[in-house]
């Protein structure tokens, strides 16, 4: 029988006990300092997996539970976490159960998810770019757009590549865009 791993937040559920600044939950947000942040399912996977490992709430989870973080997820992503970290388990070897009782009891909680399938494209050029390597990094790219200007969180190439900056595989891609020979399956988003 497998060795019964606790749930590192239920561990340290009160997070007052880390810092005096924790015990008082809308305190820094009282103070004008609340970060809006959109977050990719690449960052959030990565963030649950070392909350486990780690035991502790991670930074972000932390800040995001006092205010000091308001983060928002596309819609899709609130799915899209658990299979990603099954998928992640095999390969780095930690218990994808423990690890999806996190991001339920713990992370869904504190992340503000947005419906994205009805948002306009804020820059079809970009979108259509960002679709030809990855459609599923579409909606956190409208959702982006919508809260703008904002920060994004994400360790997915695409995405950090997806900014009206010429990089040399996204000009490729929009010069495609625009001659119309990358189209996103299924449409976008």
């Amino acid at each position: 029988m497998a060795a019964q791993i606790p749930d590192p937040l239920a561990v340290r559920a009160d997070l007052s006990v880390a810092s005096p600044w924790l015990a008082y939950p809308s305190a820094l947000g009282r103070l004008g300092e609340v970060f809006i942040a959109v977050i990719d399912t690449s960052v959030m996977t990565t963030d649950v997996i070392n909350t486990l490992k780690g035991r502790l709430p991670s930074p972000l989870m932390a800040a995001m539970r006092t205010g000091l973080v308001r983060g928002f997820m596309a819609h899709h992503t609130w799915a899209e976490v658990p299979r990603v970290l099954t998928k992640r388990a095999g390969r780095e070897k930690f218990d994808a159960g423990a690890a999806e009782r996190i991001w339920w009891r713990s992370y869904v909680d504190v992340i503000h998810f947005v419906p994205t399938g009805s948002l306009p494209a804020a820059d079809p050029t970009l979108e259509r770019a960002l679709c030809a390597h990855d459609a599923s990094d579409v909606p956190t790219l409208r959702l982006a757009s919508l809260i703008a200007p904002v920060v994004v969180l994400a360790t997915d190439r695409d995405l950090r590549d997806a900014s009206p900056a010429p990089h040399g595989q996204l000009r490729d891609s929009r010069r495609r865009a625009r001659r119309g020979t990358a189209a996103c399956p299924g449409g976008l988003g």
